[in-house]
């Protein structure tokens, strides 16, 4: 059986373990779907979904994958600023959300560190090192 929509090799037959058939309309197959001959029809299907960004505009007037990884910039700053500044993309959108809702949290993790008098320090290292290793993996997922 051929698995339409993904160049990776199946876990099992039919099925990626990446979850990452596109179909027609932007909409993603969900984790674990078995495609199946007649299951899907091939032309709702869009071949090379891994690292391709979906082919809409940005109203910035950005590429879309440049914005969706200058979101994650300056932390939750330029989330914000992405998130109220884009309207046509939800790639963008979703990725100013992302690095908002994430670096808010670490910002709050770092904040209640502070007043934990023993283990606090040890948790707000952590929370330093974990973001520094977000804010590059997610810049360079979005791009």
């Amino acid at each position: 059986m051929r698995l339409l929509g993904c160049e990776r090799p199946p876990v099992t037959e039919g099925f990626c373990g990446q979850g990452c058939l596109r179909m027609a309309g932007g909409t993603y197959a969900p984790f674990g779907a078995r495609v199946s001959s007649g299951a899907m029809d091939p032309e709702d299907i869009r071949e090379g979904m891994h690292d391709t960004p979906p082919v809409e505009r940005s109203s910035t007037g950005l590429d879309p994958r440049l914005a969706a990884a200058l979101s994650y910039l300056f932390g939750f700053v330029t989330g914000i600023i992405f998130l109220v500044v884009e309207r046509d993309s939800q790639y963008v959108r979703f990725h100013a959300m992302q690095s908002t809702v994430t670096f808010i949290s670490l910002f709050v993790i770092r904040v209640l560190a502070e007043v934990v008098p023993v283990i606090g320090p040890a948790v707000g290292w952590l929370a330093n090192v974990g973001g520094l290793v977000l804010w590059a993996l997610l810049m360079i997922k979005a791009w």
